[in-house]
C-alpha cells in the first residue's frame, strides 16, 4: 500500500501531488516492489540461523519414491541429489507466460541417515531456493503452497541416485476463451500451443479431424480429448488405405491445396523464404525422393516450404515419401539415448491432407528441447520404413548438433543435406560435411550446392567444389575426426589407413595411419612401439587403462585417439611427443593429467571431455592450442593464467562445477565459441567483454540473474547468448 506523505497542500498543487503519487505507486507495484516475499532474501542468506524458520513453511510429505508424470500441470526441473543447479530451466521459461502457478514442491531424498537422524540440509536447501527464483522470480509468493517432499526408499548411493530431485512447480492453464472461428473450417486449424479447450474447439473445426468428431467426444475430460485427437492422427497415418493424386480430379486436388497451405500458416512459413525452393530447383536429378525433416520449432518454416514446394509441383514433384522428427516426442535430455530417441513419423506424399496430418501429429508430439538432433536415428528409420525410395534429402537445422554420429557408419546411401539457416558468416555445420562425406552425399544451401564432396577442398574456414563456396562453422559439437578433416585432411600422409602393424611393415613408406580401433585391447603390443614413423594412430573403444611411458617412442605422431578406454593414467611422457597436433582422451575415467600434456608446443585440438578431472594445470604453455573440450568432467575452476591459450577459437566446458571464471578470460580475444552451459555461474566477469571474436556464448542451465543477463548481452552485443 502506497502512504500518502503528512504535507498540506491545497489547490491545483494538492491534485497534482496527488496524481504524481498514485502514479508512483503504479510504477512501483509494477516493478513488483510491494510484492509479498514468502522467502527473504536475509533467511536464505544465512540458512543457519534462519533454516528452521523457513522450513516450518513447508508441508512435509513422506513417500518412497517421487515420479514426475504423477502430478498432472506440473513442470519437474531437476538438479541432482546434492546439487543445486537446475538442468533443464527452460521447460519453465517456455510455459511460464501462459499459466497460473498454484504451489511448488521441493523433492529429496531422506538419505543418509546418519546415527539414526536424517540431518538438516539447511544450506543445500536455501541454494537451491536461491537459484529458483533466480531464473523464476515469479515464484517467490506468500499465495502458493510449498511442500517438502522427503523420498524414503534410499538404500545406498546407486540406488538414490536413479531418483528424481529438484522442483516441482503445479499450474493451471489461464483461463482463454475461445475465439469465434468462421465458417470457412480451412482459414484457421488449431494451434498447439493454446490452452486445452481452445485446442478442442478448434481442432474440432479443422479439415484434419472428421466431422463428427468433436460430437462424438464432446462428454469427454479435456485430456482425454487432446489425446483422443493425437490417437485419431497415429492411427490414420498408419492405415493401410493409400491414396494417389491421380485418383482426384483438378477441383478437388486444388481444395486439398488450400486446406493444407491454411494449415502450415500457424507454423511460420515465410512466402518470401525461397531457400528450400531454389535449391529443390537446382537438383532436378533427384529421384524418388525420401525427405527426412527436422520438424520442431525454429525448423516449422523450412519443413513447411518443403511440402508447399511439394503442393507447387504436383505433377512432377520427385518427393515420394515424407519422414518428419520431433526430439523425442518431448522426453527428457537424460532419456535420449543414442540410437533410442524417438519421435519419428513416416507418411507417404500422394495425399497431401495425410500429410498435412503428419506435420500436425509430430508437432503435437513434440517442439524439441535441448539443442542436439537425432538426425542419424531419423534417416536410419526412414530408409528402413521406405526401402524403395532412390534420394535421401535431409532437411536439417544448420545450427544444431547431431546427437547421434555414432551411428553414421550405418547410412549405405548418400545424403544429401539440406543446412537450414545457414549464412556465410555463421558458416556451415562442420558435422553436416563429414556427414556428406562419410555417406559420398551433398551439402545444399541458399548460396550454393557442394556437390561433389569427394573432391572438394576444405581448410579451416571453408569448403569448395567448383563454383560453389561455403565457409565452415566452429559449432562445439563436432568430434576429433571431423576436426581433422577441417584442418589437415589427408595432406602429407599416406592415404592408406592400415589395420595391423604387419602391414605397416610391409608397406615400408613413411606417414602412416594406423587403426587399432574396437579390438578389446588391455594393453599395446610393443612391436607397435617400433613403428617410429607413424603419423595417425586411432586407439578408441578399446579396454586400455594407461597410457604407458613407451607412447614417447612414437615421437612422429601428429595425431593420437585414445578416446572410449578405461584410462585411469596418463604418463609424463606423453610431453615427449612434440609433433603432436591432435591428441583425443575424451570418455575415459581420467581424474588427474600430467603436467605436461600442457606443454605440447604445436597441440591445436584437445578433447578431455566425459572423464573426471577436477583441475587443469594453472600455467599451461600450449600455445598453439584452438580447441578445448571439458564438457562432462568435475572441473571446479579454469586455470587462473589462461594467456596460452590466446589462440582458442572453441572452449566448451559444459556440465561442470564451475561456479566463476578467472579474470584471464578475457585474453581469449580469438574465441569464437564459448559453452558454459550447465555449471553453477552466477555472474561473468567484466573481462569477458574483451571477447570482441565471440559468436556464441551458452550459458543455459547456470542461476545467473536477469539484471546480469543484461550486464553480460551489453558487454557482448555482437555475441548470440543461448541461455
Amino acid at each position: 500500500m502506497c502512504h500518502m506523505l503528512p504535507i498540506s497542500l491545497t489547490g491545483a498543487n494538492k491534485i497534482n501531488l496527488k496524481k504524481w503519487l498514485v502514479l508512483l505507486c503504479s510504477i512501483l507495484l509494477q516493478q513488483g516492489l510491494y510484492a509479498q516475499k514468502q522467502f527473504s532474501t536475509a533467511s536464505l542468506n544465512t540458512p543457519n540461523k534462519f533454516g528452521d524458520e523457513f522450513r516450518s513453511l513447508f508441508k512435509v510429505i513422506e513417500i518412497p519414491e517421487f515420479k514426475c508424470d504423477t502430478v498432472k500441470q506440473s513442470i519437474c526441473i531437476e538438479n541432482g541429489l546434492r546439487s543445486s543447479t537446475y538442468i533443464n530451466i527452460e521447460d519453465w521459461l517456455e510455459v511460464k507466460n501462459e499459466v497460473k502457478v498454484t504451489g511448488v514442491s521441493v523433492v529429496f531424498s531422506k538419505y543418509p541417515i546418519v546415527n539414526g537422524v536424517y540431518p538438516k540440509f539447511h544450506q543445500l536447501l536455501c541454494d537451491r531456493l536461491k537459484n529458483l527464483f533466480a531464473f523464476a522470480p515469479e515464484l517467490n509468493v506468500k499465495n502458493l503452497s510449498w511442500e517438502m517432499i522427503l523420498q524414503t526408499n534410499c538404500i545406498n548411493d546407486a540406488q538414490v541416485n536413479t531418483l528424481f530431485h529438484g522442483v516441482v512447480i503445479k499450474y493451471e492453464p489461464l483461463t482463454t476463451s475461445p475465439k469465434t472461428l468462421p465458417n470457412n473450417v480451412y482459414n484457421k486449424p488449431f494451434d498447439i500451443n493454446k490452452p486445452d479447450e481452445v485446442i478442442i474447439n478448434e481442432g474440432s473445426k479443422s479439415a484434419l479431424f472428421p466431422a463428427d468428431f468433436h460430437e462424438r467426444m464432446s462428454k469427454k475430460p479435456q485430456r482425454v480429448r487432446i489425446d483422443s485427437m493425437i490417437a485419431y492422427l497415429e492411427s490414420n497415418l498408419v492405415s493401410d488405405e493409400d491414396f494417389n493424386r491421380s485418383n482426384k480430379d483438378n477441383k478437388s486436388v486444388e481444395a486439398d491445396k488450400k486446406q493444407v497451405l491454411n494449415i502450415l500458416k500457424k507454423f511460420g512459413f515465410n512466402q518470401n523464404e525461397k531457400s528450400i525452393n531454389e535449391i529443390f530447383n537446382r537438383n532436378k536429378t533427384w529421384k524418388n525422393v525420401l525427405v527426412v525433416a527436422d520438424w520442431t520449432g525454429s525448423m516449422y518454416p523450412y519443413g513447411a516450404q518443403a511440402l508447399i514446394w511439394h503442393i507447387n509441383h504436383q505433377n512432377e514433384s520427385p518427393i515420394n515419401y515424407y519422414t518428419l522428427f520431433n526430439d523425442g516426442d518431448n522426453k527428457q535430455l537424460k532419456d535420449k539415448l543414442i540410437g533410442k530417441t524417438g519421435g519419428i513419423y513416416h507418411a507417404k506424399a500422394d495425399n497431401l491432407i495425410r500429410i498435412a496430418q503428419l506435420y500436425q501429429l509430430v508437432a503435437m508430439k513434440g517442439g524439441g528441447g535441448d539443442g542436439p538432433e537425432n538426425d542419424i536415428e531419423a534417416l536410419l528409420a526412414a530408409m528402413q520404413h521406405f526401402p524403395e525410395h532412390e534420394s535421401l534429402v535431409l532437411i536439417a537445422d544448420n545450427h544444431a548438433c547431431i546427437r547421434d554420429m555414432s551411428l553414421v557408419d550405418s547410412i549405405k546411401k548418400p545424403v544429401h543435406i539440406i543446412a537450414c539457416g545457414y549464412n556465410k558468416d555463421y558458416g556451415v555445420n562442420p558435422q553436416f560435411i563429414q556427414l556428406a562425406l562419410k555417406t559420398g552425399g551433398s551439402i545444399h544451401t541458399a548460396d550454393g550446392d557442394i556437390t561433389d564432396i569427394k573432391n572438394a577442398t576444405i581448410n579451416n574456414n571453408s569448403i569448395t567444389s567448383g563454383k560453389a563456396q561455403l565457409t565452415i562453422s566452429v559449432l562445439p559439437c563436432f568430434d576429433l575426426s571431423s576436426v581433422v578433416i577441417f584442418e589437415m585432411g589427408l595432406k602429407g600422409l599416406d592415404a592408406t589407413v592400415y589395420n595391423s602393424i604387419e602391414g605397416i611393415e610391409e608397406a615400408g613408406v613413411s606417414g602412416h595411419q594406423l587403426d587399432l580401433s574396437n579390438r578389446l585391447l588391455t594393453k599395446l603390443p610393443r612391436q607397435l612401439f617400433k613403428v617410429e614413423s607413424m603419423r595417425v594412430l586411432n586407439l578408441s573403444h578399446n579396454l586400455l587403462a594407461v597410457v604407458p611411458d613407451k607412447i614417447s617412442a612414437l615421437y612422429n605422431l601428429n595425431i593420437l585417439n585414445i578416446c572410449n578406454n578405461h584410462l585411469r593414467e596418463v604418463s609424463e611422457e606423453i610431453g615427449k611427443l612434440k609433433r603432436l597436433n591432435k591428441l583425443e582422451l575424451s570418455e575415459n575415467r581420467l581424474d588427474t593429467l600430467p603436467e605436461s600434456l600442457f606443454t605440447l608446443p604445436i597441440l591445436t585440438t584437445l578433447n578431455l571431455s566425459y572423464n573426471n578431472i577436477k583441475y587443469l594445470s594453472d600455467r599451461p604453455t600450449c600455445r598453439k592450442l584452438e580447441y578445448l573440450f571439458l564438457e562432462h568432467n568435475k572441473l571446479l575452476s579454469l586455470p587462473t593464467f589462461m594467456q596460452a591459450f590466446r589462440k582458442l577459437r572453441v572452449l566448451q566446458v559444459s556440465n561442470n562445477k564451475l561456479t566463476y571464471l578467472p579474470k584471464s578470460i578475457g585474453s581469449l580475444t580469438r574465441l569464437e565459441v564459448l559453452d558454459l552451459s550447465y555449471n553453477q555461474l552466477t555472474q561473468l566477469p567484466p573481462a569477458i567483454a574483451k571477447l570482441t571474436n565471440l559468436k556464441a556464448l551458452k550459458l543455459t542451465g547456470n542461476p545467473i540473474s536477469n539484471e546480469e543477463l543484461i550486464r553480460i548481452k551489453l558487454w557482448l552485443p555482437n555475441t548470440v547468448i543461448e541461455f
